[in-house]
């Protein structure tokens, strides 16, 4: 019974890991925002101070660290965020199910030009 709850570990952490990332992408901008919070934890002064001037567009939006320098802040957050989500997803997924041979993973072999299933 333990090895069997140990082999579906790693697939219960994807799932759970996959249903997080659902909850959050369900979510409104105007509830996932920190923005408020940066307003009220962060001064204006002392934003523009940590932050270096950098100005930008993404998304038909120009982003200045002068003019709003929370919106930076809460865009580079993000950004790291989602970076760090879907790493851990790929992470989850490897160690969950590392391959056996060649052949058990050959979408990624075959997709990378590697895929090599003969029998030798």
């Amino acid at each position: 019974m333990r090895g069997r709850f140990r082999k579906g570990l790693p697939f219960l952490a994807l799932a759970a890991w996959v249903a997080l990332i659902f909850v959050f992408s369900s979510q409104t901008y105007q509830k996932q925002t920190i923005q408020p919070t940066l307003n009220r934890s962060l001064t204006f002064q002392k934003a523009e101070e940590v932050l270096p001037k950098v100005e930008f567009n993404y998304n038909h939006t120009t982003y200045s660290s002068r003019v709003n320098p929370y919106s930076v802040i809460e865009f580079m957050f993000r950004k790291a965020a989602h970076l760090f989500v879907y790493a851990m997803l790929a992470i989850d997924g490897h160690v969950g199910w590392p391959p056996k041979n060649a052949c058990s993973n050959a979408a990624f072999l075959a997709a990378s030009g590697h895929a090599d299933c003969r029998a030798r």
